[in-house]
């Protein structure tokens, strides 16, 4: 696994992905979900119908998916959640009013910006 020496020190920064991009933080988090403090997946996909993740206890991780996307199942969102929640995920599911592209009137920023600044006051207040 020689690729995991370039990645961040343990927790430091958060994985994010839109499509094909969620997809793989969510095969980072699988490998190395220590790395990560926490994960925002945009239009993802499980990466497999029974996909078993580590634990990764109360890591938080943001869900957004499009109502009306095209290019997912519409229950690979659930499907997802269960399996990050199995392995310990703190997860939050928000299904947006859109495909698969970006959702309208930046909900899609708002909903990452808004995970990332929670994340980051929480690594905060852990290092204070």
């Amino acid at each position: 696994m020689g690729f995991a020496a370039h990645l961040p020190a343990s927790g430091e920064v958060m994985v994010v992905g839109y499509s094909s991009g969620a997809i793989f933080a969510e095969a980072l988090l699988s490998i190395v979900p220590e790395r990560f403090a926490g994960a925002v997946l945009l239009r993802p996909e499980p990466l497999s119908s029974n996909f078993r993740f580590p634990g990764m206890p109360a890591k938080p991780i943001l869900i957004v998916a499009g109502k009306h996307d095209e290019r997912r199942r519409h229950d690979d969102a659930a499907v997802l959640t269960q399996q990050l929640k199995k392995a310990g995920a703190v997860v939050s599911l928000h299904v947006v009013d859109a495909g698969h592209g970006w959702a309208g009137r930046n909900t899609d920023v708002t909903l990452a910006r808004s995970c990332l600044a929670t994340v980051a006051t929480d690594q905060r207040a852990l290092l204070a």
